[in-house]
């Protein structure tokens, strides 16, 4: 929906008042593209055709984090699967 449209949407419902103040618009950017990205997003079908987390047969065996996870605690594992997924761009 446009913001003209949104407007006309709360003048229509006589609500334009009390919602908005005119010339006080700000468009809205989600967080992650204010921010400068370190790291690279990589989608599930990514995932998936790398075999990050899991082979093509579904299973840990024969992917990527078996292959580099010697982590001996339960956080570890969990922060290496995270940067796996997420690897830095620079």
């Amino acid at each position: 929906m446009s913001l003209g449209m949104a407007v006309s949407f709360l003048v229509d419902a006589l609500i334009d008042e009390q919602t908005i103040v005119p010339g006080f618009y700000r468009v809205y950017e989600p967080e992650s593209k204010q921010q400068t990205m370190d790291y690279m997003v990589l989608d599930a079908q990514a995932l998936q055709h790398l075999e990050i987390v899991e082979s093509n047969a579904g299973k840990l065996q024969g992917s990527l984090l078996h292959y580099v996870d010697h982590c001996q605690t339960m956080f570890g594992k969990r922060q290496l699967k995270r940067w796996l997924m997420s690897p830095l761009l620079n």
